[in-house]
């Protein structure tokens, strides 16, 4: 083998294990940036459509930005501020789609900035804690309850606790987190909400969302519109949240009637529920015949009624089946 032969051989391998930003860029952070707009336009796309981001297509953006050398020990070759720069894009990534690669492509990463952070700059503990806290957050909201608990032990974080029922047979249906605080520690109960069949009404919401709490604030006040979505509503919050157990807890504490779930994975929903707060979605047999989305005044109680009208539903003489 040539002399010659031998350099361009170790300099394809290096290129496979820290691949170079594409000509004309002038660093990693340009490399990391150019990610950030395409995936950002991605993102955009989805939302002006109303659909759910494009998990597929982020996936493979990232792919072809960052190689997966990168995130099996090609740490090293990166300054502390480039990893912080490649988390920042991989944790964007994963808030759009809630990818299980991505989550994966996580987990290293933010041991090593962990690890780093300790090693070279003890004054940023702060900032070590906050990676650790922020990807178990992202372990709860990808479901990965035993994972998010292990790891909570391991780095020793200060989490809130619970118990989690997880009966459900497999099946296409959504699936809900329903929540019973009446324990020392707090039990989630997974449940199926079947919208196949009869009247159901699908309410987004979050206890936190100031339009949410006026809505359900002016439902539970109005006793015909309180007849209507009882027993045909679930009552949602996204799964793209962290587990967000004691807004719910003190929201269905005080609640006459409403009592807020959450959303076990958002895919498993019908395609136009994009989880935006407050909207509520009125189906028959499945099918979506109407939708009232947003809460700009109490007027916006006339639109609920002629949703209710549409769906063909004048009590709550209909109850959703589990």
């Amino acid at each position: 083998m040539t002399h010659t032969l031998r350099i361009l051989l170790l300099l394809m391998w290096a290129t496979l294990l820290c691949p170079l930003p594409a000509p004309g860029e002038d660093s990693f952070a340009d490399h990391v940036d150019r990610f950030r707009t395409e995936l950002d336009a991605l993102a955009d796309e989805a939302h002006s459509t109303r659909a759910r981001s494009d998990r597929d297509r982020i996936e493979v953006l990232h792919r072809n930005y960052f190689a997966d050398s990168q995130f099996r020990g090609g740490f090293e070759s990166h300054t502390l501020d480039e990893l912080v720069a490649l988390h920042t894009a991989t944790e964007a990534a994963f808030f759009y789609t809630l990818s299980p690669m991505l989550l994966d492509r996580l987990d290293p990463l933010v041991t090593q900035l962990a690890e780093r952070l300790r090693r070279d700059d003890a004054s940023r503990s702060s900032d070590e804690r906050g990676y650790l806290e922020g990807f178990h957050a992202h372990l709860l909201r990808a479901r990965r309850f035993s994972q998010a608990q292990e790891f909570a032990e391991r780095h020793e974080l200060d989490t809130s606790s619970w118990n989690v029922i997880d009966e459900t047979p497999p099946g296409a249906e959504p699936t809900v987190l329903e929540i019973d605080p009446d324990q020392a520690t707090v039990t989630l109960t997974r449940a199926r909400v079947d919208l196949a069949s009869g009247p159901k009404v699908v309410a987004v919401v979050h206890p936190h969302c100031g339009p949410s709490g006026r809505a359900m604030n002016h439902i539970e006040d109005d006793p015909t519109l309180t007849s209507l979505f009882a027993g045909r509503t679930v009552w949602l919050t996204s799964a793209y949240q962290t587990v967000p157990l004691q807004p719910i807890i003190d929201w269905n504490a005080q609640a006459r009637e409403i009592k807020i779930a959450i959303s076990y994975d958002n895919h498993a929903w019908p395609p136009e529920i994009d989880f935006s707060t407050p909207e509520f979605y009125f189906f028959r047999d499945g099918v979506i015949v109407d939708m009232v989305i947003g809460w700009p005044s109490p007027e916006q109680a006339d639109r609920l009624h002629a949703a209710f009208d549409a769906l063909g539903v004048a009590s709550a003489d209909d109850p959703m089946p589990r």
